[in-house]
């Protein structure tokens, strides 16, 4: 809720709002000033205050001047939004500068699933969200982004690690995130860059986080090496658990250990020269799930070197020594 001084000025505008020509193109019936029989029925002092007055800028588009349409698109307006709740949108005219508040279910469908793809909960505070549809899938964990303003980029799912192309269930991957993505309304929260360029980030089918999906459908690993999120880790527990996807196979190649070399499919890491320069070697047992550094006690009965990149894969580091 707004506080009572925002509370009153947004009461005010709603007042002294100046309905637009009819003949204007830009006059939109959920912005008029209310007529004395729709006052009495919601007074806008209701309809104003329905909306916090100070958003969470993060949650909302850029730019988010955009044309608003009511429903039957018999009125369109240019506004820019400036905070929405469950039920209302806050929308500044560029025509006349006032803001006031629109019920949702007033405006067109388009308008009504822009707001449905923007009103989820927001993955990161910090990143920069655009709202669109994906253009190309272009494997199992990355995709063009294409953004209502114009914006074009490619977006690269922060936290999880799908086969890649070549791979066994590498098609099957880039499969499942087409169909489940294509012609659907999008919000993409950009998190940061990687080392290629690409934006990191999340995808959100309104409250459908994908990179999760993703994970949850057995179709990407949990990219543990660079991501933390325990609900991504108990995703792949669970699908895990279930034999879904790319684990109804008992042989496989992680994406990472695939990308450095090994094409030999096991079920353990395969033990064989990591390509990459300055590689830590870590050790396992013969029985055990944890690696370990060399002079570990746990090293006492036997010992095999592994690189450590193939070790994250099927191992978890020993507590005693890591």
């Amino acid at each position: 809720m707004v506080d009572s001084d925002a509370a009153k000025e947004a009461t005010s505008t709603a007042r002294n709002l100046t309905p637009a020509p009819a003949e204007s193109p830009d006059a939109i019936d959920a912005l008029q000033a209310p007529t004395a029989a729709s006052a009495q029925e919601s007074p806008p002092s209701t309809i104003a205050s329905t909306v916090p007055d100070k958003p969470k800028q993060s949650r909302l588009p850029r730019p988010r001047l955009r044309t608003w349409t009511t429903k039957g698109g018999s009125n369109t307006v240019n506004a820019t939004l400036t905070n929405f709740n469950e039920t209302h949108v806050q929308l500044l005219r560029a025509d006349n500068g006032t803001r006031v508040a629109v019920p949702i279910n007033l405006l067109c469908l388009a308008d009504q699933q822009y707001v449905d793809a923007i009103s989820a909960p927001p993955h990161s505070e910090n990143a920069i969200l655009h709202v669109g549809t994906v253009h190309r899938v272009k494997d199992g964990d990355t995709v063009d982004f294409h953004s209502v303003n114009g914006e074009q980029f490619t977006l690269r799912l922060e936290g999880v690690d799908a086969p890649e192309s070549t791979q066994q269930f590498g098609p099957e991957a880039t499969r499942w995130l087409t169909n489940h993505v294509d012609g659907k309304l999008l919000r993409a929260e950009v998190t940061g860059q990687d080392r290629y360029g690409r934006a990191l980030g999340n995808l959100y089918i309104s409250k459908d986080w994908v990179n999760e999906s993703l994970v949850s459908a057995g179709y990407a690993w949990h990219y543990v090496e660079y991501n933390k999120d325990i609900r991504l880790a108990n995703a792949q527990n669970a699908a895990r658990g279930l034999a879904k996807g790319l684990w109804r196979d008992a042989k496989r190649v992680t994406p990472w250990d695939y990308r450095n070399g090994q094409r030999i499919a096991t079920a353990l890491p395969a033990n064989v020269p990591s390509t990459r320069e300055n590689e830590v070697t870590v050790f396992v047992t013969d029985t055990g799930t944890k690696y370990h550094r060399a002079g570990c006690r746990h090293l006492r009965k036997s010992k095999y070197a592994m690189p450590l990149s193939r070790a994250r894969s099927a191992y978890e580091p020993c507590r005693v020594c890591h």
